[in-house]
């Protein structure tokens, strides 16, 4: 046995799970039915990493060894028997980074080794926390006026890894990019490159709104007559 590890079953899904956040998931293969249906009955916690969509079910097709711990918020039952053990679906909420380090067994379903990874804090990250956190409300405000749509008015935290994380979670970005903020070991690197992502969304967006106004039409990427407005701008 490995020392300072912990024998779990594995979720994995085409998502990434950080810690501090939320992921709805619904049961609609076998094994991931019975694996939710015995965290739920035994209260336990599961393991998450990312795999590609169509390929849930076997170690071979795991690409990623870095993931979360989850534990199960909510489950949601059928209407006809809220009492079911079966759960349709569930809400996991992430604990904390981990790493799998072994593969115990396949059926009935994944269960591995994981060792839990550290968050290595930067004295200095809370400055890059406050110009995130203003960059990210500047990136809602043109959101909202560009497609003209009510938006949550959302605060992220001051704690500088759990505002990272929040906004790893929340923005639309490939799954790829997300599970290498998921793997960085470094606060500091995972906010500077998400203050680099909002600050060129923020010139984009300002952009598309300068040129919708100049030429009463509302533009987005990609979008051929933006492209020519741009050309005409030269």
């Amino acid at each position: 046995m490995l020392a300072d590890t912990h024998e779990i079953p594995l979720l994995t899904l085409p998502a990434v799970l950080f810690p501090g956040t939320f992921l709805p998931m619904q049961a609609i293969e076998e094994p991931h039915r019975t694996l939710l249906r015995d965290c739920v009955r035994e209260d336990w916690q599961v393991g998450v990493v990312l795999t590609s969509q169509g390929e849930h079910s076997h170690y071979a097709s795991i690409p990623f060894m870095t993931g979360c711990l989850a534990s199960v918020a909510l489950v949601a039952h059928s209407d006809d028997d809220a009492q079911d053990d079966e759960p349709l679906g569930v809400v996991l909420y992430g604990e904390r980074r981990i790493r799998v380090v072994e593969f115990v067994q396949q059926d009935p379903y994944l269960t591995v080794r994981v060792e839990m990874l550290a968050e290595h804090e930067d004295p200095n990250a809370g400055r890059r926390t406050e110009r995130v956190a203003i960059l990210f409300k500047k990136y809602l405000d043109l959101i909202q006026n560009f497609y003209k749509s009510d938006i949550l008015d959302f605060t992220l935290p001051h704690d500088p890894t759990a505002a990272s994380y929040i906004l790893a979670s929340i923005l639309c970005l490939p799954l790829q990019m997300k599970q290498r903020w998921l793997e960085s070991v470094s606060t500091r690197d995972r906010l500077e490159e998400q203050a680099a992502y909002l600050q060129a969304e923020c010139d984009r967006h300002e952009l598309l709104l300068h040129l919708s106004r100049t030429h009463q039409h509302r533009y987005s990427l990609p979008d051929q007559r933006l492209y020519l407005a741009l050309n005409g701008q030269n």
